[in-house]
């Protein structure tokens, strides 16, 4: 989120590039050296880092998911 290029691995569909800069590979050694290099082809030049907006795909705030955990955690079951 702080605008760094970053790699992660593909799990089913459950990860996808849902942020500019994430690549995402297939969990095999040749793919995750691809995504690597291509990562490092994007930092090239970079001079700072700038933090982005979370999409609004993945819900609300993270201040609001904690205020939500701590309502639940509060309240006696």
């Amino acid at each position: 989120m702080a605008g760094i290029p970053t790699v992660t691995n593909a799990l089913d569909s459950v990860r996808r590039p849902w942020v500019e800069g994430l690549r995402v590979a297939e969990a095999s050694p040749p793919a995750l050296a691809r995504a690597l290099g291509a990562a490092l082809d994007d930092a090239r030049g970079l001079t700072s880092h700038q933090p982005r907006p979370l999409p609004a795909a993945l819900g609300g705030s993270l201040q609001d998911a904690v205020r939500a955990v701590l309502r639940r955690v509060a309240r006696p079951s």
